[in-house]
């Protein structure tokens, strides 16, 4: 059973959606749980057949969870839990372990995936009590990146030993697909040769928008025909349009909003961008890649281990408008440049990300910790 907070449209939640579809059926039967709400790739896979509940998770330490769980538990027959970010992992852990206290006819292993988080917790006995005994009941413990692991490592006092790493993945042949490139500009009100660079992202304050505007304001400076492309959608919107606004550029950024073209808008870009203050994984910038699109992102998180620097794109440092800027405008300014950070980019992912390759690793794990051979 996939357990996850939801089903909204969010890097996590698409990779959750990506493993349920890809499972071979003959060794996994899927079933998700959202503790909060469905969201767009929920319905989707309810659409499609797969058992979807939805717990609706009272606020605050929420324990009626526990006997919900249990039933769905029984009733799916379920034999691993597969949670998506510590709380899931929490709820999910205690679910396993009250089935197996109350004798239940099926008692699953649990696997806890940490997508990475930018405030770690830091209360005391959480981390030196309440983590380490956590992890004694839990089968498996992964992250999608060595540099996640190692914050749960420093900062959730989470042993070492037990942590192994699985990358995020994306569909290679969804991404090598061209586009019309022309067309899509059209449609977006942007010509052939202006300068476009963009982010796929939530807006939350989490992935720093702010610095990207900022960096915007100072590029158009020189590259009057640049454009900012900001795709998704969040609680930030308004403030990100007010700030937009306040520096002068509103002609030169779009808000175009949560999209499901993610591969064709990829394909307008010239460069993309990600201002984030922390990464784990980031998929749509594994997606960018997988288009031939260079990267400009800051060096924080998983990015360095999927961005090699002055290869593959630009690592800058966090919350640094001058230094996006000037990265943005040596790469806007030099097709070749372009060019050919774009194409090792795409063969880095390719090597190394693909969503097969990422399904295969999980599926393996499920069948172990239901003591199945492969």
């Amino acid at each position: 059973m996939q357990l996850a907070l939801s089903l909204v449209i969010g890097g996590t939640e698409k990779l959750v959606y990506e493993i349920v579809q890809r499972v071979n059926r003959e060794q996994v039967s899927p079933v998700v749980c959202c503790l909060d709400e469905i969201g767009v790739f929920g319905q989707k896979l309810r659409e499609a057949g797969v058992p979807v509940y939805v717990l609706h998770r009272a606020p605050g330490l929420d324990w009626s969870l526990l006997s919900k769980l249990r039933e769905i538990i029984v009733k799916e027959q379920i034999d691993v839990i597969h949670a998506h970010q510590y709380t899931p992992y929490f709820y999910g852990l205690m679910a396993s372990l009250y089935a197996k206290i109350t004798l239940a006819p099926f008692r699953p292993e649990i696997i806890f995936t940490e997508h990475g988080r930018f405030y770690p917790d830091v209360r005391k006995f959480k981390r030196v009590v309440s983590n380490p005994i956590l992890s004694l009941f839990t089968k498996e413990i992964v992250t999608i990146s060595a540099s996640t692991k190692q914050s749960l490592i420093d900062y959730e006092n989470f042993p070492a030993r037990r942590i192994r790493v699985i990358y995020n993945g994306i569909d290679l042949e969804r991404f090598s697909k061209t586009a019309d490139r022309l067309a899509k500009r059209r449609e977006l009100g942007l010509n052939a040769d202006d300068k476009v660079f963009g982010i796929v992202a939530r807006l939350d304050p989490i992935k720093n928008h702010a610095m990207l505007l900022r960096a915007c304001q100072q590029l158009v400076k020189t590259v009057p025909n640049a454009y900012l492309l900001i795709v998704g959608d969040g609680p930030e919107r308004a403030k990100l349009k007010e700030l937009t606004a306040s520096l002068g550029i509103v002609a030169h950024v779009r808000f175009l909003g949560a999209r499901q073209d993610i591969s064709e808008l990829l394909q307008t870009f010239d460069v993309f961008a990600l201002s984030s203050f922390s990464e784990g994984t980031s998929v749509t910038l594994l997606e960018a890649m997988g288009v031939g699109v260079p990267i400009v992102a800051t060096n924080v998180g998983g990015n360095p281990e999927v961005i090699s620097d002055g290869e593959t794109g630009f690592l800058v440092e966090s919350d640094n408008a001058d230094d996006m800027a000037n990265k943005l405008l040596q790469l806007l300014q030099n097709d070749t440049l372009r060019q050919r950070m774009g194409n090792a980019g795409k063969e880095r992912v390719h090597a190394l990300f693909s969503i097969e390759k990422m399904v295969r690793a999980y599926v393996d794990l499920y069948l172990s910790a239901a003591g199945i051979t492969s």
